[in-house]
Order: structure tokens, then sequence, then C-alpha cells
């Protein structure tokens, strides 16, 4: 969920910048991190808080344009931006389902990986 929310949150980025609303500066790799509180939703951002001084605009006023010019992933329910310019993903039930049926049907080989093959190298 991660990855697929960056991305959306960098193209986001991306056509603000070719709009002029952000200077070239502002492509950078948004941050997603899971939040503290469940009330918060599942996933927050805080890129619009970052970028306000390059922007020269309000965090929660940027916070409203990324959000308009993202692609938000179908699994997310909802957005809310809060405090000084957070912005928090809500996912749908749906998605952790799908999530679940994944791990179940891996069983207890789920999150393993195969060992790297080895490599002979020869050093002088």
């Amino acid at each position: 969920m991660i990855p697929e929310l960056q991305e959306s949150l960098r193209i986001a980025l991306r056509t603000l910048i070719k709009a002029g609303d952000l200077p070239p500066e502002a492509d950078v790799e948004p941050r997603i991190d899971r939040t503290r509180d469940s009330s918060h939703g599942d996933y927050a951002t805080n890129i619009a808080m970052q970028l306000s001084k390059l922007a020269r605009c309000n965090p929660r006023a940027l916070a409203e344009k990324i959000i308009l010019a993202a692609s938000l992933p179908a699994s997310v329910a909802k957005y809310e931006i809060a405090g000084p310019g957070f912005i928090n993903f809500h996912v749908s039930g749906n998605r952790w389902a799908e999530v679940l049926r994944t791990v179940l049907d891996h069983g207890p080989e789920y999150g393993r990986c195969q060992p790297a093959q080895r490599e002979r190298v020869h050093l002088e």
C-alpha cells in the first residue's frame, strides 16, 4: 500500500511542478508512515509541511492541492487533512481482506524468501 500511495503523491507533485504551483526542487520522494493512532487513519504523510516553504504556501492549502492533483488508489476509502498539513489516508476494509487472503493462501511460507544463489568471486 505504501508504494501505491508514494507513486500517487509523486505524480501529484510532478503535476503541480508542471503547473507552476511548485518549484522543480519539490520533485522529492514522499514519505508515507503508519499512523500511531488509528483514529487518524492507516497511513499519513507530512509532505505538504515539508514543501510549504518551497511553495511559499500555507501547508494546509498545499495539502489540498496535492490531494486534488493525486489519483489515489481505489483502496483508499477516504483522506483528510489534519493539523498543520498532515494528509491522513484511511484504507478500505476490502484492502485488508485482500492482504489477509494472500497471507492465508501462502500459508507458513508467506514472508519467506529464497536464499540468493551463491556466486564465486576471485579476489587478488
